[in-house]
């Protein structure tokens, strides 16, 4: 078992999982109905990015926990 810090950082990277494949599930949807319009796409894949690199700020964070 880990520690509360640890137990923190997984739960935040779970939910950036978590609302990352919701935003997938959108774009998914969206294109196999071809009613996505350049906003909505736009949207969504800058909604994206911001999961992905929050992603990666949390995997950081985990690294910087381990040293």
């Amino acid at each position: 078992s880990g520690t509360p810090g640890d137990c923190v950082l997984a739960f935040r990277r779970l939910h950036v999982e978590r609302a990352l494949a919701e935003v997938q599930e959108q774009i998914d949807r969206l294109q196999e109905r071809l009613e996505m319009t350049d906003d909505a796409l736009l949207n969504l894949w800058e909604r994206k990015k911001t999961l992905l690199r929050r992603r990666e700020e949390l995997n950081e964070g985990d690294q910087d926990l381990v040293h």
